[in-house]
């Protein structure tokens, strides 16, 4: 809200040193300014909520578009693509940051698009200029709302220079393609990344960066990633799912507190897997000491679409191995991009508040056809799972929405 009520009191963009966030590429935070001079006239309350919905909306689209996509590239019997469309409707991770302030779902719905287009185009390999040109647009707008933008920025650049060097034919084209997709897109958000470099010397300016924010870093306990960190699955995070189990919360940033934090977060993969199931303070669930069961079996009941996911990850790597298709390579390179560039930051800014799966949500098209082709090889090799994922699915998304809406 600092940012939001800085655009609409001053009108103009904020230095990066004004406060925490200020350092984030603008076009969300101007979008929600105008929105909020809109209803600010009913009242404040008003307003805060049409903000809320665009988060609500964004996520609605996100979940629509990744279905649709899972269906065109994983056709499956209605059966299990309703298994899937629970798993996609009813995660946490979407209920939960729905009714938050903040660019994650805006920058996500965007992403999702750009994917869901670039896949469109290597399915049909044409490589024209209009399309080039739109994906540029959506490439560039995504890059004014969060740095995450970069990564699907690398991921086309690498996948044409895939295309070029696996098909000759296609290979000037794709050269016409990567250049106009590359001008439009620095059309558009070049202006923000030159201002940054020439105010600040750094184009990816961010809070990490400056002293005055230093102390929301130092107030967390020592976060040094090891390489055990990074690859172990820290089995505690199944006991204690939260970093505040006694919801002491508001001792949760002071300096000492160093018990208010489950050292499983620690472990990369097991506080990313957390945060996709539940909000990493629970907050949202409300939770205590009393009611951490809450928690522990929505990550319990999480472990089946975990498994379908991973089950069809090593599928699609067999897949590109056997036939390395365009499609194939995309999803995996903008897999590999993307958490490569997540341990990286991770690395890098070793603090627990950056152990979060929202920061991968663009990545739902590539989940969500991973799930799909787990489940169907799966039930296509043992034909009687279907009565158990089936079942299991609706009770899932039963218990998802008794605990996310009480």
């Amino acid at each position: 809200m600092t940012y939001i009520t800085y655009l609409v009191k001053h009108g103009s963009l904020p230095s990066a040193y004004a406060f925490f966030e200020a350092y984030q590429p603008p076009l969300y935070y101007f979008i929600c300014s105008l929105i909020w001079r809109m209803f600010y006239g009913i009242s404040a309350l008003a307003a805060v909520k049409a903000i809320q919905s665009l988060s609500t909306a964004a996520g609605i689209i996100i979940a629509w578009i990744v279905l649709r996509d899972v269906k065109r590239i994983h056709p499956q019997p209605f059966a299990l693509f309703l298994c899937t469309f629970m798993f996609i409707v009813y995660l946490p991770m979407l209920i939960y940051l729905s009714p938050m302030l903040g660019n994650e779902l805006f920058s996500a719905l965007l992403l999702t698009i750009a994917i869901s287009y670039l896949l469109s185009i290597l399915l049909n390999a044409q490589f024209s200029i209009k399309q080039s040109l739109i994906l540029g647009c959506l490439s560039g707008t995504s890059l004014l709302v969060k740095y995450t933008g970069l990564l699907f920025f690398i991921t086309v650049i690498i996948v044409l220079a895939y295309v070029m060097v696996k098909t000759p034919s296609l290979r000037k084209k794709a050269q016409k393609f990567l250049f106009c997709y590359c001008i439009m897109t620095f059309c558009i958000a070049g202006w923000w990344y030159l201002h940054n470099a020439i105010r600040y010397e750094n184009p990816l300016i961010k809070a990490n960066d400056m002293k005055k924010f230093s102390a929301v870093y130092d107030a967390q306990p020592p976060g040094n990633h090891t390489i055990e960190d990074f690859i172990c699955f820290d089995l505690d995070i199944m006991k204690q799912p939260v970093l505040a189990i006694d919801a002491d919360f508001d001792s949760l940033w002071q300096k000492n507190a160093y018990a208010n934090y489950n050292r499983a977060f620690n472990s990369i993969p097991a506080g990313t897997f957390a945060t996709a199931w539940i909000e990493n303070h629970g907050l949202f669930l409300n939770l205590t000491k009393e009611t951490l069961w809450k928690a522990q079996l929505v990550l319990f009941l999480a472990l089946i679409p975990t498994l379908l996911i991973f089950v069809g990850f090593v599928s699609y790597c067999n897949d590109f191995i056997i036939h390395r298709s365009f499609l194939t390579f995309t999803i995996l390179t903008l897999l590999f991009v993307s958490v490569g560039a997540y341990l990286y930051y991770n690395y890098k800014y070793p603090y627990f508040c950056h152990v979060k799966a929202f920061f991968l949500m663009h990545l739902l098209i590539p989940v969500g056809v991973f799930h799909a082709n787990g489940i169907s090889l799966l039930t296509c090799k043992w034909n009687t799972l279907h009565i158990f994922f089936i079942p299991f699915y609706i009770v899932f998304s039963i218990i998802i929405t008794l605990l996310y809406s009480l």
